[in-house]
């Protein structure tokens, strides 16, 4: 009883603390991130006798050679899936040991940024009205919409553990969790949360046109006004840098790891609809020798729209 009470807790430690009974290297389906691409393959057997090794990505052989040991280190291009194969040399042939699979990735970035906003709605141009018509519902153009909001980064959970020549590495987000291993002599991993920016604020429309005939008769001009420009949509506001807690285990945290998290900048408003412009046909009448008195009111421009607040950077806890 007493037996396999020992024997229980052995398999227990080991199934809940992988790296207690960690002999064989990378470990099986491991996925490494790193800038420099020398990978260290080790398989459990005894380090005085010779094995032969077996290298292979998309059933190409990538390295074959006998190894004395447990361990060796070989180069390899980043990118494609490997399988490896490890056998002991022995006479008369060769005893399997196994065979096991890993990644090794160039991908350095992993991004929980939020989406910048939607441009706001450009304002509709004045409406038009030609001679049938002396008046117009909608001479002037329309304002711009508002740009719409960043998104906030996400929040972003990090968890470091040393792991020999490697870092495990964790990264959990709102959608996802990505596990893997980090070569210590790479650079070190961007984890970017920054806010999106605000989206722009719709333009204003622009105003209907004008008409003004003055022939024989001072008094009688014949004439409409020409519609004020809209005005130019604010912006919308930045998103707010997500939030990243980091915890990290016998790791040098901002040895491995680069954080922005900044807010989104806000953004810009809308431009001014312009003013209807004004045709003028004007014969002078006997005596009057300007008609400047008689001339339609100019309409004026839109004003630009207001610019969005950028939003604040995140938290950063260590």
């Amino acid at each position: 009883m007493r037996l396999f009470y020992y024997t229980l807790l052995s398999l227990t430690l080991l199934t809940f603390h992988p790296a207690l009974a960690q002999a064989i290297f990378p470990p099986n389906g491991a996925r490494i991130h790193t800038t420099n691409p020398q990978v260290k393959l080790q398989w459990e057997g005894d380090k005085n006798a010779s094995y032969y090794l077996q290298v292979y990505a998309s059933g190409r052989e990538m390295y074959t050679g006998t190894v004395k040991g447990t361990s060796t280190t070989i180069p390899l291009p980043l990118g494609p899936l490997y399988q490896w194969k490890v056998s002991r040399v022995a006479s008369g042939g060769y005893l399997s040991v196994g065979s096991y699979s890993f990644q090794l990735l160039a991908k350095m970035t992993f991004h929980f940024d939020g989406r910048d906003g939607a441009t706001g709605q450009a304002g509709r141009d004045g409406l038009e009205r030609g001679f049938s018509s002396t008046s117009s519902d909608r001479v002037a153009g329309q304002d711009g919409g508002p740009g719409q909001p960043g998104e906030n980064g996400r929040d972003v959970n990090v968890r470091l553990r040393s792991l020999g020549d490697y870092i495990e590495v964790e990264i959990q987000g709102p959608n996802r969790t990505d596990t893997f291993l980090l070569d210590s002599k790479s650079a070190p991993i961007l984890i970017s949360s920054i806010g999106g920016h605000g989206g722009p604020g719709g333009r204003g429309g622009d105003g209907a046109s004008g008409y003004y005939e003055l022939n024989t008769s001072p008094t009688t001009p014949y004439f409409y006004n020409a519609g004020a420009g809209g005005n130019g949509g604010p912006g919308g506001a930045g998103g707010n840098g997500g939030n990243v807690i980091v915890t990290a285990s016998g790791v040098e945290a901002n040895r491995y790891l680069q954080i922005r998290n900044e807010g989104g900048l806000g953004g810009f408003g809308g431009g001014p609809g312009r003013p209807g412009p004004t045709t003028s046909i004007a014969t002078l009448p006997n005596g009057i020798n300007s008609i400047q008195d008689y001339l339609p009111t100019v309409a004026s421009p839109g004003h630009p729209g207001a610019p969005g607040r950028d939003g604040r950077e995140g938290n950063v806890q260590l």
